[in-house]
């Protein structure tokens, strides 16, 4: 990890006098928010700091220009998450901290977007921890003579032509006359580009199937995935 003194000090070689100045500011507003052991590195939160002194603004430090004072904050961030006293937690750190720091606004926009449906994802595993033991038990054929189905905790069952509905609704015949595309993040979506299924809908298919398979062939069960 390099030493923010000595990278302050290899910047100013060749630096101008203004330039010089903005640099030492902003080591010095960095420097003091490590002594008070705080977590808020940002550019957003230096660049506040930074400009009620005189030196760089939000703007300046993420110009193309502002290379330098970036740099000088990355190395401070460093220095201050290897300090086991000052730790910065990843809730500190809010998304549009971090979408300040991308230039490029379309890049910007795709990012935003990841962003808010990794929010939630997270969500949706949280609920899906609390309630993380399913169990699945395969009958067979029932005294009745009734078809192969698939039992899931508390008496939920699979009847057969539920599992051809779920093998039939992510099978490429499907897809293909639907029309339907998966995108490389895994959502399913129509020619004119209109999200059918969100990320996972298809994986979450192709889970159950595999598990109803696995515990079928224990079981003597015909494979609901063929």
């Amino acid at each position: 990890m390099i030493d923010p003194a000595s990278l302050l000090e290899s910047l100013n070689v060749h630096a101008s006098r203004r330039k010089s100045k903005s640099l030492n500011i902003i080591h010095q507003v960095c420097a003091e928010q490590y002594e008070k052991k705080k977590s808020d590195f940002t550019l957003r939160a230096i660049a506040q700091l930074s400009a009620q002194r005189g030196g760089p603004g939000l703007q300046a430090i993420k110009n193309k220009t502002g290379s330098d004072y970036r740099a000088i904050i990355h190395c401070w961030t460093e220095k201050n998450s290897s300090s086991v006293e000052s730790i910065a937690k990843p809730s500190n750190w809010k998304y549009e901290d971090l979408l300040d720091q991308i230039d490029d606004l379309s890049v910007r926009a795709i990012f935003g977007s990841i962003l808010a449906e990794n929010t939630q994802l997270l969500a949706s595993v949280n609920r899906l921890k609390q309630n993380s033991q399913i169990i699945i038990d395969l009958r067979g054929r029932n005294s009745e003579g009734s078809k192969n189905c698939d039992e899931v905790g508390d008496g939920h069952r699979f009847l057969d032509h539920e599992i051809e509905a779920l093998q039939h609704a992510i099978s490429e015949q499907t897809m293909n006359q639907e029309g339907w595309k998966e995108d490389i993040n895994g959502r399913i979506k129509t020619a004119n580009g209109r999200t059918i299924f969100q990320v996972g809908f298809k994986t979450a298919i192709q889970k159950v199937l595999q598990k109803v398979a696995e515990l079928g062939a224990v079981k003597g069960v015909r494979d609901p995935t063929k």
